[in-house]
């Protein structure tokens, strides 16, 4: 459950960030989208980006992932998991 809860908000986090550059660059009197929230309308807690559920689809880069010669291998594997979400160490 822990780990469930890490990646969630790991997931918060990157689409927040993504989400506040998006409504920078919104044009004046364009209205910005929502940013990501968690909340729990059926009594448990869920992610919810552009106002629908996002389901965290998540891999997890072991402790040594993070240098530059690594990454080309960890992306390919997180494309061919089908995983919208990475956690990975940073150094």
């Amino acid at each position: 459950m822990r780990a469930r809860t890490c990646l969630s908000a790991l997931a918060l986090l990157r689409t927040t960030a993504a989400s506040a550059q998006t409504i920078r660059a919104q044009p004046p009197g364009r209205q910005a989208p929502a940013l990501p929230r968690i909340a729990a309308p059926h009594g448990r807690p869920a992610l919810f980006v552009d106002g629908a559920p996002f389901l965290v689809l998540g891999a997890q880069a072991n402790n040594s992932s993070n240098h530059a010669s690594v990454l080309p291998q960890v992306w390919q594997t997180v494309e061919q998991l089908g995983a919208n979400t990475l956690e990975m160490p940073v150094a």
